[in-house]
């Protein structure tokens, strides 16, 4: 998507007074508290793949702005790592700008978890045995797919002739289109019963009208509700309001909203250099178009005055 496209689609402004629920350092502070990361995490992560997953294992560690790589240095940085104690990795993205490398980075960042399960010896047939699962989930703040219209849009690895079973689960990816989910807030369709429209209408409300989550919450009594009763959900709103009002994630924020205004920049010049250059090739068509059509003229008045002879021949 061009950046143009995506600016008038999605309206995401960040400012720098506030501290949005769709940025990376807003994620990374909520979760670096290790009490109620856990519970936060199996809350979100259970409402994204519930449909899909139908068993996933007990969560032992959160781990925000996780760095991996291998022995050449060749790193790979997501934002929140979740490891469960059934042998699962999930890693969570959240992705602001249109990246069409994202499923690529995806894999890479999956064969590095593979890779960091060997141990110093392990046999062929031992990795084996060690490989974990792992599950992606991408935030998206732009539709990955514009030939279907539902929120989540998992992929794995299918037989490609019928019937497309699954051939190996060993990695899926989750992405979650937020575009999706705010046509059903236009068109009035929210269900407040499903956990993943109260977590997206918490995100989408609190980024758009600049309001803290239990701001939100007060605005949205179904909202509300849903916090009584899921720890996780409630956790995260009362977690925002400490990440807050801290100056060094706001620090960290406002760097971030910098380096993100300079990337979104260059988008623009480059999208804006790609505009001018085809401006400058359609005006050299039109140019070549009025010449062709110039000559075409001097043709048609050459063919009419050769007519006009015919016709004093034929008089004589």
């Amino acid at each position: 998507m061009e950046y143009h496209a995506w600016r008038n689609q999605m309206k995401i402004i960040f400012p720098q007074n506030f501290l949005s629920t769709l940025a990376d350092p807003t994620w990374s502070a909520i979760f670096a508290n290790e009490i109620v990361a856990g519970n936060i995490a199996e809350s979100l992560t259970q409402a994204i793949i519930s449909n899909y997953i139908k068993r996933f294992g007990r969560i032992r560690k959160v781990i925000p702005q996780s760095q991996t790589g291998f022995p050449d240095d060749r790193g790979s940085r997501v934002d929140i790592e979740v490891v469960t104690d059934d042998n699962e990795i999930v890693i969570y993205e959240l992705q602001i700008l249109h990246d069409p490398s994202l499923p690529k980075r995806n894999i890479l960042a999956a064969s590095h978890r593979i890779f960091d399960s060997a141990a110093p010896g392990d046999s062929y047939r031992d990795l084996l045995k060690k490989i974990p699962k792992i599950i992606l989930i991408n935030i998206l703040c732009y539709n990955i797919r514009g030939d279907n219209a539902d929120i989540v849009q998992p992929t794995q690895m299918l037989f490609t002739k019928p019937p497309h079973t699954i051939a190996d689960d060993t990695i899926t990816q989750f992405n979650v289109q937020l575009p999706r989910f705010i046509t059903l807030i236009e068109e009035g369709r929210v269900d407040y019963k499903n956990a993943l429209h109260c977590w997206l209408m918490l995100f989408w409300k609190s980024h758009e009208l600049k309001k803290s989550p239990q701001e939100v919450l007060k605005m949205y009594p179904q909202l509300q509700e849903f916090a009584d009763a899921n720890t996780g959900y409630g956790d995260f709103c009362q977690r925002y309001n400490l990440v807050a009002a801290d100056r060094t994630t706001l620090k960290r924020y406002a760097m971030w909203l910098n380096e993100a205004l300079r990337h979104e920049g260059e988008i623009a010049g480059a999208v804006a250099d790609a505009i001018a250059g085809k401006d400058a090739e359609i005006a050299g068509k039109d140019a070549e178009i009025a010449e062709k059509d110039t000559e075409i003229a001097g043709k048609d008045a050459e063919i009419a005055d050769l007519k006009a002879q015919l016709k004093r021949f034929k008089d004589i």
